[in-house]
């Protein structure tokens, strides 16, 4: 993935027919751009290539805001080299010209990360140059990015409705488990409650058993005690 420098050279050329038209300013800070621009001086490319935009007709303004795209994008200044990019477009009707500025737009937004701008960018400049192998290389690595995408997404997706699946049958388990240990509280209390209802009642039954035994006993008492009574009188009547 690269930019197309194409028009930079072209420029330069176009440049030296300009003389005779008296823009003699004009090709100089071109060929000065041009010169920075193949050192990788940007920054002093980017100042001679803003001077001759300034300098041009309006019929080379396009070819002068495509190379201060390109010296922009040299220097990381992504947003603004597509600004210049787009000011070339408006600026030309040339089909080689747009190719090559929608190639490089192109090249600038998938640099981005913004990868469906990038492939229209690069539809747009196979529509002007067909024949251009790089830049169909570079929207088939796209499109062949954006489908390993597109089924991963859909792998993601199955995953998680079977992780909801199984975090579903984890907390219904939990659930059943905590209902389950519920239930056997709920046993051993009544098993408990059961057990004490027992004991009471065998301690009622119990005191019932006492207070009837006394009061056998006491019966028995008052009956032997009234026997013995009856049983002194007799002796007291006989005299032995």
């Amino acid at each position: 993935m690269k930019l197309n420098r194409y028009i930079i050279l072209f420029f330069a050329m176009a440049c030296v027919s300009s003389v005779a038209y008296g823009q003699k300013e004009i090709r100089q800070q071109i060929i000065k751009g041009n010169k920075a621009y193949n050192d990788s001086i940007f920054r002093d490319a980017e100042i001679a290539y803003r001077k001759a935009i300034d300098a041009s007709p309006k019929e080379q303004k396009a070819i002068a805001h495509y190379n201060l795209g390109n010296t922009l994008y040299a220097q990381s200044k992504k947003d603004e080299a597509l600004k210049e990019y787009e000011k070339a477009e408006k600026a030309t009707s040339d089909n080689n010209e747009l190719a090559s500025i929608y190639h490089n737009m192109g090249v600038v937004h998938q640099d981005k990360k913004e990868f469906d701008k990038a492939i229209e960018s690069y539809k747009k400049s196979l529509m002007k140059n067909p024949k251009d192998d790089e830049t169909r290389y570079n929207l088939a690595m796209l499109l062949k990015n954006q489908e390993n995408q597109q089924q991963q997404d859909k792998e993601d997706k199955k995953d998680d409705k079977k992780e909801d699946k199984k975090d579903d049958k984890k907390d219904q388990n939990k659930d059943q488990n905590k209902d389950q240990k519920k239930d056997d509280k709920d046993k051993k209390e009544d098993k408990q409650d059961q057990q004490q209802q027992q004991q009471e009642m065998s301690k009622d039954a119990a005191e019932q058993l006492l207070q009837s035994v006394l009061q056998d006993e006491k019966k028995t008492q008052e009956k032997v005690q009234k026997q013995q009574a009856l049983r002194g009188d007799k002796k007291r009547e006989k005299q032995w």
